[in-house]
């Protein structure tokens, strides 16, 4: 949508404009008014340090990754078989990068 820079604008139609308001409704009928007002809520935010979160959120000292003698038979065999697939994947790039080079020269 393109606005028209030309036409001019009367002050009725700007304060008008300038007055519109957003008014957002609830999705469902389940909402309660805050507790505190707004002022003293944005005032605890910005004064207080960052609210923990749920209890699933811990922090781990233990590192995700296994070292390789620690993995299981099922594991390695996975593991062998990504192996493969990276290089199979490798050489196949390696075959059409230099088809195509050797294609143009």
């Amino acid at each position: 949508m393109e606005l028209d820079t030309h036409t001019p604008v009367s002050d009725d139609e700007r304060r008008l404009a300038e007055s519109k308001k957003l008014t957002l409704q609830p999705v469902h009928a389940n909402v309660s008014p805050d507790d505190l007002p707004d002022a003293e809520i944005a005032a605890h935010h910005v004064n207080e340090p960052a609210i923990g979160n749920i209890e699933s959120d811990t922090e781990q000292n233990v590192s995700a990754i296994q070292p390789s003698s620690s993995v299981t038979n099922a594991q390695g065999q996975a593991t062998s078989s990504n192996r493969a697939l990276a290089i199979a994947a490798v050489l196949i790039t390696a075959t059409l990068l230099l088809g195509v080079i050797f294609f143009f020269v």
